[in-house]
């Protein structure tokens, strides 16, 4: 089985939160101050999530930032 990067992890946490909540890539744009490009280069992967972001991100999807930043095995549930 092959290794997930913290990033991965980040992503699929995220991507699950916002998930859950039914809002868009362009709503977490929109609510961290962020453009929709950017959040989109963060969730696949081709630029890396910083903790102020996942801290308004949390914040927007209303989940603990522990959430967001756990690793791949704890993530699934």
């Amino acid at each position: 089985m092959p290794q997930v990067t913290d990033q991965e992890a980040i992503a699929a946490n995220v991507r699950a939160a916002k998930a859950r909540r039914r809002v868009t890539d362009a709503d977490i744009a929109n609510a961290i101050g962020a453009s929709r490009s950017a959040i989109n280069d963060r969730m696949n992967g081709r630029a890396k999530f910083q903790i102020d972001e996942l801290q308004r991100i949390a914040a927007f999807l209303d989940v603990p930032l522990e959430q967001l930043l756990a690793p791949a095995e704890a993530a699934v549930s």
